[in-house]
């Protein structure tokens, strides 16, 4: 269902489908002619930054992903999913890993999530009860998980004395590729009982390194690691908790491998089961990359997902002569010092982007690029704009309030027919982010405004 907005008498009207509804006067009355510097009285009105404005996307609702309530035509979106491809998010509204139908946008609390493909090698991802897992004196039954779905995902401990107690893929699945570096990620949960507070992680890649991460379950907390690369643990409320760490394949014949074990502390995984403890395992994933990706739910075979690809019409929205452009943006983290679109006017044409090389935030006309002065931190959000301006031959480029940065403008962006959000056209600089409450203006802010926008 293709939904989208627009301002008709100074009255919001929401289209979806044939049947309008009416909501505020977006534009707070501004209108008029386009100001080269934007008068500083304008500041003191909480609508100033309406006037003028040509295009806002707010990537703010999933129920209608691509709403534009401001802008001439609608989004194409796509992303492939069939029966091998599919994607996930986290929805805002429930806190719900949700599976996204074919072709949504999908939309999180950070904004629109705009990803690479990946492929989840694990297989039976949600599913402890499946063959695929060995069990070594666990019993497996079924609890809600993640997705608000009853899955069998408890792992209760039995009576055995002085044993492991843990599943395990064993070899992963398609096994990994030489010396390249994996992501394994998996929700857990603590449970109850006095063995069901602590968890191991063991990952073993093809040259037998074996890493091994300790995880406790009501705190929060990483306890000892070993041979991983890089580690994290984030909170994903109700108790759950999502576990990430990095290692490289290597080279060897040993069939990589990858478990959970049961624990009694840090750093005590051979211990006397009481039949009674447990844990939660759930949404177990292993891909190839430096930093983690959205959740692949996989059954019998590995699933990838698809890239997202999300463009508009340049026609009546941008010009390529005088602009500003404004987005509240947060990154998961950098492929290879490649930089990441948040705006792409025209195939590497980017209004507003990372710079890889340096991690800034930055415009490049085609020829010039230029950065904002300090560099940007992955997993933190920020609000970032630039502006172009033929009239003075500069482009301008700010994040956070903070000082406005100058360079030299060739006078004309080379509008493509099509804008490109969260990557190029053709240089696959995917954002790997999140992009929300994208704003373009039909003229060129001034400073202060510009400022003002991104504090």
């Amino acid at each position: 269902m293709r939904i989208f907005k627009k301002f008709l008498a100074g009255v919001l009207v929401s289209f979806a489908l044939a049947t309008p509804s009416f909501g505020q006067d977006m534009l707070g009355g501004y209108g008029g002619t386009p100001s080269v510097a934007g008068p500083g009285s304008i500041l003191g009105n909480p609508s100033w930054w309406k006037r003028d404005l040509t295009f806002w996307a707010p990537f703010d609702d999933p129920s209608v992903p691509l709403a534009i309530y401001k802008g001439t035509g609608s989004f194409t979106f796509t992303r492939a999913h069939d029966a091998t491809h599919t994607a996930t998010y986290v929805h805002p509204g429930t806190g719900l890993v949700t599976v996204a139908s074919a072709d949504q946008l999908r939309i999180e609390s950070n904004g629109a999530l705009i990803e690479g493909a990946r492929t989840n090698l694990l297989v039976y991802s949600a599913d402890l009860s499946n063959a695929a897992w060995t069990k070594r004196m666990v019993s497996i039954s079924s609890a809600v998980a993640p997705d608000g779905t009853t899955a069998p995902i408890k792992m209760k401990t039995d009576a055995t004395a002085g044993e492991a107690h843990y599943v395990i893929q064993e070899p992963i699945p398609g096994g990994l590729a030489d010396n390249t570096d994996y992501m394994v990620f998996l929700y857990l949960k603590a449970g109850e009982g006095a063995q069901g507070r602590w968890v191991q992680l063991v990952f073993v890649n093809k040259a037998v390194t074996v890493a091994t991460m300790y995880v406790d379950l009501v705190s929060g907390v990483l306890g000892t690691t070993v041979a991983f690369t890089s580690t994290a643990i984030r909170s994903m409320g109700g108790g759950w908790y999502r576990v990430e760490a990095k290692l490289n394949s290597e080279t060897g014949a040993y069939a990589p491998v990858f478990g959970v074990r049961m624990a009694i502390g840090d750093g005590g995984w051979i211990f006397d089961g009481d039949n009674t403890s447990y844990v939660y395992v759930w949404g177990t994933q292993v891909e190839a990359g430096t930093f983690p990706s959205s959740y692949i739910p996989t059954v019998a075979t590995a699933m990838t997902r698809n890239a997202d690809v999300l463009t508009f019409a340049t026609s009546g929205n941008v010009s390529g002569t005088v602009g500003t452009v404004a987005a509240t943006y947060k990154t998961i983290g950098n492929n290879a010092a490649t930089s990441q679109y948040i705006l792409d006017l025209n195939n590497a044409r980017p209004v507003l982007f990372v710079n890889g090389a340096d991690e800034k935030l930055s415009i490049n006309d085609g020829a010039t690029t230029t950065s904002f002065g300090t560099a940007d931190t992955h997993g933190t959000s920020y609000n970032g704009a630039s502006r172009w301006f033929s009239a003075d031959s500069k482009v301008r480029v700010v994040r956070g309030g903070g000082t406005v940065v100058d360079g030299v403008f060739d006078n004309n962006m080379n509008l493509g027919a099509n804008a490109t959000i969260g990557d190029s056209g053709t240089t696959g600089s995917l954002l790997w982010g999140w992009v929300k409450n994208l704003k373009i203006w039909n003229r060129a802010l001034s400073d202060a405004e510009m400022i003002a926008i991104t504090q």
